[in-house]
């Protein structure tokens, strides 16, 4: 569950820190912030593509190191399996 966290950089979990304080309502941030909606709204949904894509890396990470624990592929199949997964993701 940690791992998105660490993908965030500071300013990002900020963001976060912020809509909490302001209980995730978006014209409210606008007031406290001065920002656009628009200009919050973006910066929410790259939080939110951050998060998926770590999510997603994390899973199927997880999926393959259980397939060579359970001997049903390689570790090096795995590895370069990850790596195309990786290129493919933009990871």
């Amino acid at each position: 569950m940690e791992r998105w966290i660490k993908v965030l950089s500071e300013q990002e979990l900020q963001l976060i820190r912020e809509f909490i304080e302001v209980d995730f309502k978006i014209n409210h941030y606008q007031k406290k912030s001065g920002e656009s909606y628009f200009v919050a709204k973006k910066k929410l949904n790259l939080i939110r593509q951050k998060i998926i894509t770590a999510q997603s890396k994390a899973e199927f990470k997880e999926y393959l190191d259980f397939l060579v624990y359970e001997k049903a592929i390689r570790p090096s199949i795995a590895e370069v399996i990850y790596k195309k997964h990786l290129a493919e993701i933009g990871g």
